[in-house]
């Protein structure tokens, strides 16, 4: 057993842009920090507001969201995937 699968992407939301992600796989984790801008994330019923520096890491194997805020944003997304 070694470390899960990760993978990372570097995400922009336009101005106040709302996203709605599905449920990923059983035990993938999610991880973002946000490097300009503010942004809601996280399970739909435990967002956490972020800004520049800000981190938060959830659950991603049930549905969350990503809304910008009135600047838009960006961020470093980290995919923790489960060990198959």
């Amino acid at each position: 057993p070694g470390s899960p699968p990760t993978e990372l992407y570097e995400a922009r939301f336009p101005p106040r842009s709302k996203r709605a992600a599905g449920a990923h796989g059983p035990g993938t984790r999610e991880h973002v920090l946000v490097t300009q801008g503010t942004l809601r994330t996280g399970p739909v019923d435990r967002t956490a507001d972020l800004r520049a520096g800000d981190y938060a890491g959830f659950a991603g194997d049930e549905m969350h969201v990503y809304e910008a805020g009135p600047r838009g944003a960006r961020a470093l997304l980290i995919m923790q995937w489960a060990q198959p």
